[in-house]
């Protein structure tokens, strides 16, 4: 079960080798505005995406956050990774929020995390891999 899993994941992470990492902020909440803290799953999904989280640096779980001190940390992409993805006049409104930072919304349940985690990793390396 381990490798089903560890193997496509490290294959992923190898791809980024000797790149550049983009900052990202990885919303968890809408409502109240949460972002991923440092290290938790989230965030090292990013990692192994070829990515590095907002929050790198952050020993919290969860770091409740405001719209102006997200772009004041000017991230190259804000990823919003929930269970699931938010309805689009709700994606709109993020979106204007962090006008002209790309914005991304992948589906992601840090409670089921061998179900969906390699293809969440996926999604966010493409998410990435747009911005750039």
């Amino acid at each position: 079960m381990t490798h089903r899993l560890g193997d496509p994941l490290a294959r992923l992470s190898t791809q980024s080798l000797g790149l550049r990492r983009p900052l990202v902020a990885v919303l968890v909440s809408l409502d109240p505005l949460v972002l991923a803290g440092g290290h938790s799953f989230e965030s090292d999904l990013i990692e192994v995406a070829g990515a590095e989280s907002l929050t790198h640096a952050s020993g919290l779980w969860r770091v409740p956050a405001r719209v102006d001190e997200i772009r004041a940390r000017r991230p190259e992409l804000v990823l919003v990774a929930m269970p699931a993805i938010p309805a689009a006049h709700a994606q709109a409104a993020v979106r204007t929020w962090f006008d002209p930072i790309p914005v991304a919304f992948v589906a992601l349940d840090p409670d089921a995390v061998l179900d969906g985690s390699l293809e969440a990793a996926q999604a966010i390396r493409a998410a990435v891999a747009a911005r750039e």
